[in-house]
């Protein structure tokens, strides 16, 4: 089972595509404009900004993956996940002119449309993959403690950000959830408790692991215990984890 990864960094692609597709059908720059009737014009900009914007994504998000590249910032990393899927994005753009505008000198300009699709691609791709969380500073007196950046940590996607709330097990995933949605992880729960080593949090539960500071209060519903979570969630504690449970929520007492 995989999930639709529709979380902030792809809801700020898709504005920007649209807005792309809408302004480059009114402009209708590269001599679209006069080839093209409107209609044609928008099935153009819509299969090619869509098309390059689907390439970037795969691309970028295979690299910012890649544990042989954990050295590099993100910036270059997403500078190359463009150069390198304007490659394919350049044919997609020469397959177009072929066939709805008929210019079969498509091998003449193939370097010009592959200089295109990463100059476009690449802010486009640094808007969705950038972290706008805010840092603390040691020097302006922040008081929350720098997290880890644990090997875990390397597997989430960039737009998801570093903020880790939880982690539930979902058949052969782990649900994470930070403070920007939840994304599905195939990794095997113990696995990503094991890689979260150094992450301040506790596993409450077989099948929930809980960071610290994200926990308010252990509450009693029936005959089970629950912990209420920052984002106003609860999550099953069972017996061989309720003292860790209790250290997560520190001075707040149970409620009945």
């Amino acid at each position: 089972m995989r999930e639709n990864r529709l979380s902030q960094g792809w809801r700020r692609r898709l504005v920007i595509d649209g807005s792309l597709v809408i302004v480059l059908t009114l402009t209708g720059p590269f001599g679209t404009f006069v080839d093209l009737p409107a209609p044609l014009r928008l099935a153009y900009w819509t299969i090619a900004v869509g098309g390059c914007s689907l390439l970037m994504h795969f691309v970028i998000g295979v690299l910012l993956g890649a544990r042989w590249l954990t050295a590099w910032p993100d910036l270059p990393r997403i500078a190359l996940g463009s150069m390198l899927a304007a490659f394919p994005g350049a044919a997609l753009i020469g397959l177009l002119e072929q066939t709805m505008r008929y210019n079969n000198a498509v091998f003449d300009h193939y370097l010009w449309f592959w200089f295109c699709v990463a100059a476009i691609g690449f802010p486009v791709a640094l808007f969705q993959f950038a972290s706008f969380e805010p840092r603390v500073s040691k020097l302006a007196g922040g008081s929350e403690p720098e997290v880890p950046d644990t090997r875990f940590l390397q597997r989430l996607p960039l737009e998801m950000g570093r903020k880790i709330i939880s982690l539930s097990m979902q058949d052969h995933y782990v649900r994470v959830t930070t403070d920007r949605g939840s994304v599905m992880i195939l990794i095997r729960f113990s696995d990503a408790v094991r890689e979260l080593a150094g992450h301040p949090g506790a596993q409450v539960h077989r099948s929930h692991w809980v960071a610290a500071g994200q926990a308010k209060q252990i509450l009693h519903e029936k005959n089970r215990k629950m912990i209420e979570l920052a984002d106003g969630r609860r999550l099953p504690v069972s017996r061989p984890y309720f003292h860790d449970a209790r250290k997560l929520v520190g001075g707040h007492r149970d409620t009945r």
